[in-house]
């Protein structure tokens, strides 16, 4: 399922640099908030288990949304990886911002049921919000704009079309007309 989640995001974002970011980012997501699930004392039991299984989705989002926005910014002509990163915050960050609130607060109104499975999971989707909030427009951010690639580096494109067999002509052929 993981290698289905980066080929996902290898093909969106069509850079294998900022899908390795982005599937760290990820990882950095869903560890944190399982952290943050035990030290409330919580054991990992069928309850937890299916919500953090749709934390998985939840997690994605933004960060996707932060890598799309910094490979978009080259093809607008922004090439290097702190104007990328820049641009790609100023795109998104508010944008992020108005979702994870949105989402938390309409997980703050799963307390007031009175099954538990609603009460833990509307708990996780608000820790899941506070950890992807953190990790896309903080930890992402700065991982993007000290590793993230500049120019063409580590396009697929590029990959793909130095990989293809294309006739080229040699240099004496060049010359002999």
């Amino acid at each position: 399922m993981c290698l289905g989640i980066a080929l996902g995001i290898a093909l969106i974002s069509t850079n294998i640099v900022v899908t390795i970011l982005t599937v760290f980012s990820i990882g950095t997501i869903l560890a944190s908030t399982i952290s943050v699930v035990v030290s409330l004392g919580w054991t990992l039991g069928f309850l937890e288990g299916i919500c953090l299984c749709i934390l998985i989705g939840l997690s994605v989002d933004f960060v996707i949304h932060m890598g799309h926005a910094y490979c978009a910014a080259a093809e607008r002509g922004v090439h290097t990886r702190v104007d990328r990163t820049r641009e790609a915050f100023a795109r998104m960050a508010f944008p992020i911002a108005s979702a994870a609130f949105t989402t938390f607060a309409s997980a703050c109104v799963l307390f007031f049921c009175t099954i538990t499975f609603f009460q833990k999971f509307g708990t996780i989707v608000m820790i899941s919000m506070v950890c992807a909030l953190c990790v896309s427009l903080v930890f992402y951010v700065a991982l993007s704009s000290v590793l993230g690639p500049e120019g063409s580096f580590g396009n697929i494109r590029d990959f793909k079309n130095m990989c293809s067999c294309k006739p080229t002509k040699s240099s004496g052929e060049e010359h002999e007309e």
